[in-house]
């Protein structure tokens, strides 16, 4: 995925914080996230925890080795 916008990294962000095993690198990637959260209106962050949730939920269910799985 190319991060285009704001949003982008921050649900890939918060995507790396669900998945990562590295509490050093889950720490950056959150740090990360409320970074880009800050410069987000509140429905916008919502809309992409949303994407989230969907993106998790689809790795676990095709058992996505890299992803949640």
């Amino acid at each position: 995925m190319d991060i285009k916008t704001t949003s982008d990294a921050f649900t890939i962000s918060m995507v790396l914080v669900a998945t990562e095993t590295n509490e050093a690198k889950i720490k950056e990637c959150q740090e990360l996230a409320d970074f880009f959260a800050s410069l987000m209106p509140k429905r916008e962050v919502d809309l992409c925890l949303r994407a989230v949730d969907c993106t998790l939920e689809y790795a676990k269910t095709y058992k996505l080795n890299n992803l949640g799985g």
